[in-house]
Parts: structure tokens; sequence; C-alpha cells
């Protein structure tokens, strides 16, 4: 008898079907009709705008790349067709078009910069954000333009219940959907994001569909953000920005059935994510919950509905984010295994030794290979900072000076140390921002200005810490929910539960004592003159991470990013070993929390966007997205590079406005020119007596050392 294949579609559609009836009840329960025409209008209005960038996105998921700037290319959007509108109906052709191409351009940008340039499409993304972002801040201070009647109706008219918008919505996914599964270059698409190695030696042209995917993408996006101006009869420099859609459209993606790694998906379980969002959203808002709890219920059910189906659906592939996106199960023998730097050192750790002489001239030769190399040229780029920040203040160079920056440092530094456990195991923590918030906002409230409450209310984060970190692991590796939405989902919960506590406004005021662990320090030492103790406290804590990297637990963290399945045959317990990853990134935000009280104050918006700075750190000290190789150290140097490139910037004058577009340059840059080190060094091969081959890894091999490494754990 041939077993039933039930579809991730159906299950999601299935999925909806009960949110719609649990809805139905817990709306009853308040007197008011579910099913009536205005609320149903509700729902579908409000599925429109997410529904549109959510298709994009869609597309760049299957091909296994992101879009963030989609928030920034929403207002951007909305802009544009209002200036160029400004009231007058006859322009609102040229409006469209001239918003449209525009779009076509970013997403040309980006393809482009993923393709061409091998820089992963999370960093590429960003990057053209923050770049659009700087655009954004430069040449408007508010709302802008205004939009004629007779557009302003496409958002404020429908045919019966259905909107106008959401007929877009519908008429445009029967496109996408035609285009993925009746042409050519859907095909290709899905094969690109099944395995691109596969398709190329297929034949398949592997840029062109990842770049036509990006550029459809952001065109969905000026669509929705064209929407979005219809709706408010001007452009806003902030709407997209506010509605959050670049995480919130890869939420709804996944929780489509679209799998994270591309591949494998359909528009129309988007569709059905989509609507469930609007549904939960709808029922919240005719129930009167506090506004501050919807992201909490958002949260809750988005990992509980990606769970249903992700242990039956999720299949173990290639890491999405290698150099170049790409990584295959094909590599040079002996490449990427150094502990530290992308696998094990072996039993007695004397490869180097071996293979890597360290005099003379060789040694010089090998020394300036590895300054520009990926794992190096952070360094480099921290020192050329620096200097260029010493050159412009030379009282930078005072030792004075000098400790208030590292002070300044040590909080990213920190998130940055913790990010990089669980990014070199193939995870993400989209939650360490919104847990600094919330520890934040712990300590403000609950130490007061009692000094006898500081050590119990440390023990409570520190457990509050370990819970987190425990939640996000355990539904990752057991329930097998994509790190992103299970770290995405808490994040919401915590804003949620952060915002619903404190009413939005900053409440609470530690004591000073507790202050003075992030502002103080020690005074009057040789040398130095003053030693904060934020930076002994980082110390401490990079030492500690570089002593776990060269523990049996490190080296099989970075072995479960490298080879997943090679970890499972050797026995390691791969789910323990990536949750206590999620727990230390965890408490690095905990401590990065405690040091941001004492100079930053108690908000509830004072660790927001740490994570994709801590992100952006760890990738610019060359540690690869997806796993398996990277340095510990390089990503500390990151958070220094980056805090050194905010310095210079301010120094050098360069408008506050404007900074933001150049540090997405230069973040695109170095991870751009680590991709073409990275492929560089492969074509040579390794400077060493070993033999070049290409050729599979052989079992024996990762085997042994996994074994070696965990054998006292």
């Amino acid at each position: 008898m041939k077993r039933l294949r039930i579809d991730s579609t159906l299950i999601v559609l299935a999925i909806l079907l009960l949110v719609i009836v649990v809805g139905a009840i817990l709306v009853g329960t308040v007197g008011r009709n579910f099913l009536s025409a205005g609320n149903i209008r509700d729902i579908l209005t409000g599925m429109s705008v997410l529904g549109l960038v959510a298709i994009g996105q869609t597309l760049v998921v299957l091909g296994a790349s992101l879009d963030l700037s989609v928030t920034y290319v929403i207002s951007l959007s909305s802009l544009l067709a209002a200036t160029i509108m400004n009231g007058n109906a006859g322009n609102i052709p040229l409006a469209v078009v001239v918003t449209l191409l525009v779009c076509a351009g970013i997403g040309l940008l980006n393809g482009l910069i993923v393709t061409v340039l091998k820089v992963n499409g999370f960093i590429a993304t960003l990057g053209v954000g923050l770049i659009l972002q700087g655009i954004l801040n430069t040449n408007f201070e508010g709302a802008a333009g205004s939009v004629p009647w007779a557009f302003q109706l496409i958002g404020a008219t429908g045919v019966g219940p259905i909107p106008v918008s959401t007929l877009i919505m519908i008429v445009l996914a029967v496109v996408v959907w035609l285009l993925l599964n009746r042409t050519r270059t859907g095909a290709h698409l899905y094969a690109v994001g099944g395995d691109p190695e596969i398709a190329r030696l297929s034949g398949v042209r592997i840029r062109m569909p990842l770049i036509w995917a990006h550029v459809l993408c952001s065109v969905f996006a000026g669509l929705a953000g064209l929407l979005l101006a219809s709706r408010l009869g001007v452009g806003s420099p902030t709407v997209g920005q506010q509605g959050g859609y670049a995480l919130l459209s890869i939420a709804a993606v996944v929780l489509g059935g679209t799998l994270l790694l591309g591949g494998r998906g359909s528009i129309w379980g988007t569709i059905g994510g989509v609507a469930i969002l609007a549904v939960v959203d709808n029922v919240m808002s005719v129930m009167q919950i506090n506004p501050f709890l919807k992201d909490v219920v958002r949260g809750v059910v988005i990992v509980a509905a990606v769970a249903v189906y992700s242990r039956r659906s999720i299949v173990r592939r290639r890491p999405r984010f290698g150099p170049g996106g790409t990584r295959t199960g094909w590599r040079r023998r002996g490449e990427g295994r150094r502990a530290g730097d992308g696998g094990g050192r072996g039993r007695t750790g004397r490869r180097d030794a071996r293979y890597h002489p360290r005099r003379g001239r060789r040694a010089r030769m090998n020394a300036l290979r590895t300054l520009v190399s990926p794992r190096g040229a952070v360094f480099l780029l921290l020192v050329l900072l620096l200097v260029a920040v010493t050159v412009l203040n030379p009282s930078f160079a005072e030792p004075g000076q000098f400790m208030r920056f590292l002070q300044r440092v040590a909080p990213i530094a920190i998130v940055a140390i913790g990010q990089y456990f669980v990014i070199i195991a193939g995870e993400f923590d989209l939650s360490q921002g919104s847990l600094i918030t919330a520890q934040v906002i712990i300590a403000g409230n609950l130490v007061g200005q009692d000094d006898a409450r500081t050590v119990p209310v440390l023990l409570l984060m520190v457990v509050f810490a370990v819970a987190v970190g425990l939640v996000n692991g355990l539904l990752t590796t057991l329930l097998k929910v994509p790190s992103f939405i299970v770290t995405l989902g808490m994040m919401l919960a915590l804003l949620g539960g952060v915002m619903w506590w404190t009413g939005g406004a900053a409440t609470g005021n530690p004591a000073d004592s507790f202050r003075e662990i992030g502002r103080g320090g020690i005074r009057e030492v040789p040398l130095l003159d003053f030693l904060p103790w934020a930076v002994l406290l980082l110390i401490v804590w990079l030492a500690l991470g570089i002593w776990i990297t060269k523990r049996p637990l490190g080296k099989t963290l970075i072995a479960v990013g490298d080879n997943p399945r090679a970890v499972d045959y050797a026995g390691a317990r791969r789910a323990w070993v990536t949750t206590r990853a999620f727990v230390i990134s965890a408490l690095s935000a905990t401590l990065s929390a405690v040091l941001l009280v004492g100079y930053a104050g108690v908000h509830p918006s004072v660790g927001r966007g740490y994570e994709f700075t801590a992100i952006t750190a760890v990738v610019l000290g060359g540690v690869v997205l997806g796993g398996g190789r990277g340095w510990i150290v390089g990503a500390v140097a990151g958070a220094f590079a980056l805090e050194a490139l905010f310095m210079l910037l301010n120094i050098a004058g360069v408008p506050s406005t404007l900074r933001d577009a150049v540090q997405g340059v230069i973040i695109i840059a170095a991870v751009a020119y680590s991709a073409v080190a990275f492929r560089a060094r492969r074509r040579r091969g390794p400077q060493s007596s070993e033999t070049v081959t290409d050729e599979p890894v052989t079992a024996p091999a990762p085997t042994r050392t996994i074994h070696t490494e965990i054998r006292g754990d």
C-alpha cells in the first residue's frame, strides 16, 4: 500500500483553518462575529502589504538567500512615489514606473553582490539596507510628497469584502506561482537553492536565477511601499522600519513551509503563513488585548506553527552561508581543519608545526599570507582604522582615551563572543538584543536603590539567561525548528514582555553600586591611568571563550557547523552541544546588559539592533555564516573594527545621516574581500607538502577527530 505523502502547504492550510476556528470561538466570547464582512475585510487588508513582501522574500529564500533590505526599499518607494506624484493624478504612471525601476536596480545590486562578489545574502542585503537608510536619513527628515485621491483609492476600495490591494496580491501570487512551476527560470531557482554545485554541473547558470530572485524581491517590496503610500496619502521614511517587514516576511515564508536553506517551498504556503499572522493579529485586536502582548503571542504562534511540520520537512543539507553562498562536501584535503579555523587540530595539536614552519623567510611569508587571508584581514582593517583615528585625533593614543574606547566596545564585543559560538555551530541567535533589553529592565526595576539586592538580582538574571538559552537551543535541536525562527519568536516575545512591563517608557533606577560595574574601574593604574571593569570583564570573557574553543565542547561545535552528520555518526550529543552554544550566547547578552546599565541607562530600546551588530562583527572577523570555520579572536576584532569605524566617521566630520551608508559600503567591501581571498586561497591550495586533491572528505578523518575531542565531555 502506497504511503500518503502530505505536502507542507496542506499542513500550513490545516493550521490556518485551526487558527480561524479558534479565533472565531475567542471572538465569539466577546460578542463579536469573526466571519462578518467587515472583519474579513480587515484581515484581508492586513494581509496585503506583508503578503507582497513575503512573495518576493519567498523567491530569494528558495534560492538559499535572504533580503533584509526590503524594510528600507519599502520606505524609499513610498517617498519616491509620493514625491513624484506631488498630488497630481497625471504623474501616477511616471511615479509607479520610476519607483519600480529604482527598486529593481536595488534588487540587481543585491543580486550582483551575492552572486559576483560572493557575499552571503544576509550581510549583502544588510549592508545595502544600511546604505538605503543613510540615503533616507540624508534626504528626508519626515513625511514628504502627496498622493492624489485617485491613487489612494487602491488602498481604500474593494470588490465586495475583498480589498483591491488583496486582489492585486492574489493576482501577483498566481503570476509568481506560474513563474516557479511553469518556466525554466523557476526550475533553475529551485535547483540553485537545493544544491548550486549540482545545478552548475547540470548546466544551469546559477547566477541568473538568484539575481532575478533578488530583483523581483525588491520590486515586490516597492509595490508594498506604493500600497502603503496610497493608504497614508504621503511618503514616510520610517514606514518600513515601523512595520518590521524584513523579519516578519521571513517568518511568514518559513511559517508557510519554505525551507530556510532553500530549494523547497511554495507561494501558496507563504500566503497561508501571512494569513495565519493576519488572523492572529485580528483576533487580538478584536479582543482588545494589550498591544504590547501581541508580539509575545505572535512569537509563540510562529514557533509553534513551524514546529508542527518542521521535524518531517527539514532535511539536512549543506549550510547555506558558506564562502560565496555555497558549500559542498568537496574540499581540498586538509583544508579548514585546524581548531579555530574550521575544524579539529587532531590528536596531538602538532599539525601546524609539521606543515607550517615558523622560521626565517618562510615564516615571514606565512605571516604575511595570514594577514591578508580572510582570518587576518579584520586585524589589518582594525590597524588601519586605529591609525587613521590617531592621525585625525592624536589624543586618542593617550592611555585614558584608549581605555574609554575599549570600555565602549566591551558590551558589543562580549555579545559577539556569544554570537560566535552559535554561528560556528551553523545557527543564528536573533534574541540577543531583546534579551539585553529585558535584562536591563530587570536590573533597573528590581535592584532599585537597595545595594543588598544586587547579588540576588544578578543571580536571577543568570537564571533567566540560562532559561532563554535552553529554550532557544532545545526548540532548535529537538523540535528541529530553524534557529532563525526560534530566536525571532523569542525576540518578539521578550520585546513584547518588556513593552508590556514598562509601557514603552524608561523605568527603574538601579543603585550606583550596580552602575559602577559598567562605568567604573580601577583608578591610578601605572601607564594606563584608568582600567575599566568593562575591559577586565571582556578580557576574562574572551579568555574563557578561547579556553572553550580548545576544549571538546568548542571543537565539537566547529564540527557540528562543518559536518553535523559526521558528528552524529561519531556518537556525539549534538543537540546538547548546540544547546550549550545558545546558553553561552544568552549569558554573553546578560553580561553585556550589566555593563550597559552603567552608562546607557534603563530604557526599553537599549538593546535594539545589538543582534545584527554582533552578527556583522562576527562575519567581519572572518567567521563563516553556516558554521564550521572561524576564530573567536577575529569575532572580537570585528567588534573593535566596527566601533573604530564609527569613531573615524565621527572624527572625519561625516554627517550622522550618512554614517549608515558608509558603514554599509565598508562592511560589504570587507566581507567581499574575505570571500575573494578565500577563493584565491582554495585555488592555490594549502602551502604545505601535503598533496592537494579535490575529493570528498573521507569519513574516517572527521570521525576519528570527533571521537578524540569529545572523549572527556
